[in-house]
C-alpha cells in the first residue's frame, strides 16, 4: 500500500516536471520564429568534409523546409515582422521569417529552387565586400545572380568590412561612432550601385556576428534601417526592440532543433 503511494507521488512529479519544461519550451502565441542559415553545400560534399556549424547540406534543408511547411507555417517578409512589433498589424498564425547571412552562392544555387517549390519568402543579409566580382570568391554571390533570386530573395546589408573586423578581432567596442557609420552607410549605398535594392526600399541589418550595443542601433536609427538582427536566441514579438532581435541559428547534426522552434 505504502509502496503503490510512493510510486503515485513519483509519477506525479514526474508529471509536473514535464508540463514545466514543456511550457518553458512552448514558442509564445504571438511570438514569430527567425530562422538564420549561411552555407549549403551537396550531400556528397557534406559527408566529405570536416562539419562545420554554418555548413548544412542541401538534403538536411530540405527536410527542413518540408518541415515547416507540413507543420503549417508561412513565411512572411521583413515589412510585415515590423508592423507585427509595432502592433499595426499582427503577424498571421504560424508566421515564420526564414533568413540567411553572408551571402553565399548556395543561397542561390541550391536553396532558392528549394524555397521557391514551397512558396517561401526569404531574406539574404549580405556582406557587400563579399560579393563575388569584387571578392573573387568563387564561393559567393555575385549581384547578378541577386536579380535572378528576387521573386524569392529580398536582399539586406552583413556590413561591408566590418564583418571581417569582428571575425579578426572578435570585438567592435573599440571602434569609433564614425567608423560604424561609416561601414554601414556604405554598404547600404553598395547595395543600390550594383542594383541590389532601391533608394525607397525597406533596409534591415544582420549586425556582425550578432555584435551590437547602443551606439550601433543609434547609427542604424540615424540611417533609417528599421530593423537589426543579432544572433541571440528566442522569438520576435510584438512590442519587442526593433533593432535587437533575436534569431534561432540553424545548425546541422541537431536532431529535433527545428521541431523544438516551431512548437
Amino acid at each position: 500500500m505504502k509502496r503503490n503511494k510512493t510510486r503515485k507521488i513519483i509519477i506525479a512529479l514526474l508529471l509536473a516536471v514535464s508540463v514545466f519544461f514543456g511550457l518553458a519550451e512552448r514558442k509564445p502565441i504571438e511570438g514569430v520564429p527567425v530562422l538564420l542559415y549561411h552555407q549549403l553545400v551537396s550531400d556528397r560534399a557534406y559527408e566529405a568534409m570536416e562539419k562545420n556549424d554554418a555548413i548544412m547540406s542541401i538534403g538536411e534543408f530540405k527536410k527542413q523546409m518540408d518541415m515547416i511547411d507540413q507543420a503549417g507555417y508561412q513565411t512572411i517578409t521583413l515589412e510585415q515582422l515590423q508592423k507585427h512589433i509595432s502592433g499595426e498589424t499582427p503577424a498571421p498564425k504560424n508566421s515564420i521569417v526564414i533568413t540567411f547571412d553572408d551571402g553565399y552562392e548556395s543561397d542561390y544555387k541550391l536553396a532558392y529552387p528549394v524555397l521557391k517549390k514551397h512558396g517561401f519568402h526569404a531574406e539574404s543579409f549580405l556582406v557587400t565586400s563579399f560579393l563575388k566580382e569584387d571578392s573573387q570568391d568563387e564561393e559567393r554571390l555575385s549581384s547578378s545572380d541577386t536579380s535572378m533570386m528576387k521573386d524569392v530573395f529580398t536582399f539586406h546589408s552583413h556590413s561591408h568590412a566590418l564583418h571581417t573586423f569582428a571575425y579578426e578581432h572578435g570585438d567592435l567596442s573599440e571602434l569609433l561612432t564614425e567608423n560604424l557609420m561609416w561601414d554601414t552607410d556604405l554598404s547600404l549605398q553598395y547595395l543600390e550601385i550594383k542594383g541590389i535594392k532601391s533608394a525607397n526600399d525597406f533596409d534591415a541589418y544582420a549586425y556582425p556576428y550578432g555584435k551590437n550595443d547602443e551606439r550601433f542601433q543609434s547609427v542604424l536609427q540615424d540611417l533609417s534601417v528599421r530593423l537589426g538582427f543579432t544572433t541571440k536566441k528566442g522569438y520576435v514579438q510584438a512590442g519587442c526592440n526593433p533593432l535587437a532581435l533575436p534569431r534561432f541559428g540553424i545548425y546541422p547534426d541537431r536532431p529535433g532543433q527545428l521541431y523544438r522552434i516551431l512548437h
